[in-house]
């Protein structure tokens, strides 16, 4: 029975993922001059500097010196190509700051997962607002459909690692593990906006905050006035977008440690309960 598209494509993208860990089926033909792994690598380097929009057919095969059909010796197309890409991006997730993570690939989880695993979370979510300030295109892939290859997965499980044994369902735990995620996300996305703009937030806030004093008064927009003032003196901008994800990141462990804490309460009472003999 022949496949459907979508399942074959699945299977192909699948194939590739995992090229390094699964014996390939022999080409047919002439082998091709770069290898698969040369094609990621230049699509990784386009995009960091001009974002999957950046990231042509021509613009690629003329960095690797290919015919422009040759791309489609190696992937089906741009968005396969960029699934390769995330995940061979993941592959560097672990190297600087979490260099010997606990949670790691292959790393001997902590005996007592209680103790530490809120510096672990906040460790996590800094590399994670790292990796995708060194890779701002990674933010354009929408959460919905996650890259199942193997890079992409040995994170997944270090995150959730971090919450495991805490007495959280499996459901809680994927839901902890995005819920950081899409804040750090968020954050990322301001970052590199930011970066991108011609003048500082400092020197955006000092000529418009001028430009604005004599337009929104404290007798009309009492709350916005003062609060505004205060946040923009104490953050020379209108909006600081790391002291933002400093805020909410310590918001969102506070909530996570009442539901860890409640959990371990509940796990309590039922060593505790002894029902009767009768």
């Amino acid at each position: 029975m022949e496949q459907e598209p979508a399942v074959e494509r699945a299977e192909h993208t699948a194939r590739l993922l995992w090229r390094h860990r699964e014996q390939q089926p022999r080409r047919r033909g002439p082998r091709p001059g770069r290898e698969l792994d040369d094609v990621v690598a230049a699509g990784i380097a386009i995009a960091d500097a001009d974002g999957i929009a950046g990231l042509t057919v021509r613009g690629l095969t003329a960095r690797l010196g290919l015919a422009r059909m040759g791309l489609y010796t190696y992937v089906a197309d741009l968005d396969q190509l960029v699934e390769l890409m995330i995940d061979q991006a993941a592959a560097e997730f672990f190297d600087g700051r979490l260099r010997g993570f606990p949670y790691g690939p292959r790393s001997r989880r902590p005996a007592d997962p209680r103790r530490g695993w809120r510096r672990a979370a906040g460790t996590l979510c800094d590399a994670n607002l790292d990796w995708i300030r060194r890779h701002p295109w990674l933010v354009e892939r929408p959460n919905v459909r996650p890259v199942l290859g193997p890079s992409s997965t040995a994170k997944y499980d270090a995150e959730l690692g971090v919450f495991d044994r805490l007495g959280l369902t499996d459901l809680e735990m994927d839901l902890a593990v995005w819920q950081l995620l899409n804040h750090v996300r968020g954050i990322a996305v301001d970052l590199t906006a930011a970066a991108r703009e011609p003048e500082t937030s400092e020197q955006w806030w000092s000529a418009g905050a001028a430009a604005a004093a004599a337009r929104i008064t404290a007798a009309e927009f009492p709350l916005a006035v003062r609060v505004g003032t205060a946040a923009g003196d104490a953050q020379a901008a209108a909006y600081d977008p790391l002291g933002s994800y400093r805020f909410g990141l310590s918001r969102l462990l506070d909530g996570l440690q009442v539901m860890i804490d409640d959990a371990g309460s509940r796990h309590r009472q039922t060593l505790e309960f002894r029902p009767d003999e009768g």
